[in-house]
């Protein structure tokens, strides 16, 4: 048996954030494993939980997201983002793929989406043979 995906929240939408903690959990190969609800202690977080898959929103007080996504994969190479946001124009999906983000998903999705968005995150990154960022 493989182990769950780990998955860490981060999302100032408290609502939004305590839903996707409730479906992940419900997922049978996924874990939370965490939610933060800003990007400012991103860093140590990873550090101590070691999730697969960050799910991270863009717009959020504090710390600016994607300054983090680069810095993330310094302390946790093994650990891949999925920016999740309510602006899906090309500008900003393109912002988030140079700052290193392995994924995009609108917040204007269904819960499908965003679940497929993990799995396949997940595997990817177990598949050296895959290009990545």
């Amino acid at each position: 048996m493989t182990r769950p995906i780990a998955v860490l929240v981060v999302d100032d939408n408290r609502d939004l954030a305590s839903m996707l903690q409730i479906v992940i959990a419900g997922e049978p190969d996924m874990v939370c494993v965490g939610s933060l609800a800003s990007a400012d202690t991103l860093l140590e977080t990873i550090a101590k939980t070691s999730p697969d898959v960050v799910l991270l929103d863009l717009t959020m007080p504090g710390r600016q997201p994607l300054d983090v996504v680069a810095e993330a994969s310094k302390v946790a190479p093994a650990c891949r983002i999925i920016v999740l946001s309510g602006y899906d124009d090309r500008a900003t999906m393109d912002r988030a793929a140079e700052s290193g983000a392995w994924g995009f998903v609108s917040k204007h999705g269904d819960m499908p989406s965003i679940l497929e968005a993990i799995r396949s995150i997940a595997i990817a990154a177990k598949r050296p043979d895959l290009p990545g960022r």
